[in-house]
This record gives C-alpha cells, structure tokens and sequence, in this order.
C-alpha cells in the first residue's frame, strides 16, 4: 500500500498558484520536465479557456522535450503569457518567444547561443547528427526572425557562441513585449 504524505505549506502555495492558472518552467528542460509542464498546461486548457501564465527560469534543455512543450502550447485554446524571471538560456528562449504575449522582470536575462557547440570536435563522427542538427536549427532560426527583432548580427553571435540579453534589450529586440516592474 503506497503511504501518503502530508501535504506541507509549499504544497499549499503551489495549488494555489495553479488554481489561478499560474505554471512554473524553472529546470532544465527534460522528459520529465517537459512532461509535467504540457499535463499542467493541458490540465487548465481543460478547465477552460483563459489566460495561462508561464513563469520562465531556465538554462534550456533538450531540444525534442523543449519542442514537444511548444507543440502543446500551439494546440492550446487558451493563451498562455510567458514571463521570463532570472535566466531563461538555449531552448527555453524559444518556449518565452512562443508566449502569446511575453513579458521579463527587470533583473532577468536572455542568452541565445549556437546549439550544437559541444560537438564541434566531432564533426566527422557525427556527421548525420550534425544533418538533423541543421533541419532543426533552420526552424529555429525562422522563428527567431518571424517573432523577434534580432539583427543578422545578433543571429550569427547566437549561431557562433552566445547572445546574452538584459530585460530593456530583449524589449528593444522584440524578444518580450513589456518589462513587468
């Protein structure tokens, strides 16, 4: 027989947090991530159709898991606003830029970066992985120009190291709409 525990004060604070449609990406972006953040999201879908917001602090992740999320919040019959707060790095800029509107906190930043950088050593090894990587890396290059605007500078900073960003530049650059203050 499975023991229950008892709820605790955090518990309480999290279903109240949830009941007004609030949901949390503040891990990295695995299965398991990935997984309980699409059932909370398709959880309140079904509830009804209203405003969900995502509160974003994350280093990124995998990106099949950070894809598998986005797919979720595409099939969504209700909005979901993105927040960013703290970090929000690698494939969790592409789950911020999905938000229906997307807003960051004035402390927070933004790093975008070149997604297979890890792996440069390995390039003839991993020749048909490299293949893939650039299928998916032309997809998200496409939305970082339908949904922000980033320069041709600053894509190729992403697609050659890193492109960090504060809170007044990622309005500048289209990548949130508002600073919450």
């Amino acid at each position: 027989m499975q023991h229950l525990r008892p709820i605790s004060k955090l518990d309480y604070v999290d279903i109240s947090l949830y009941k007004k449609r609030n949901i949390f990406l503040f891990e990295s972006i695995d299965a398991e991530s990935a997984t309980d953040l699409i059932k909370e999201m398709l959880a309140l879908d079904a509830e009804e159709k209203s405003l969900i917001r995502m509160f974003i602090h994350s280093p990124g992740g995998y990106m099949s898991d950070g894809f598998a999320i986005l797919d979720t919040m595409d099939g969504l019959r209700s909005p979901v606003h993105t927040i960013i707060v703290g970090e929000c790095c690698s494939m969790a800029t592409f789950i911020a830029l999905n938000g229906t509107k997307r807003f960051i906190t004035k402390n927070s930043y933004w790093m975008g970066h070149e997604m297979h950088q890890w792996l440069q050593d390995y390039y003839t090894k991993l020749k048909d992985r490299f293949h893939y990587e650039e299928d998916v890396w032309a997809k998200l290059m496409k939305m970082y120009r339908e949904n922000t605007k980033l320069t041709k500078e600053d894509m190729e900073k992403i697609r050659n190291g890193e492109l960090w960003l504060n809170a007044e530049q990622c309005v500048q650059k289209g990548i949130v709409d508002k600073i919450l203050k």
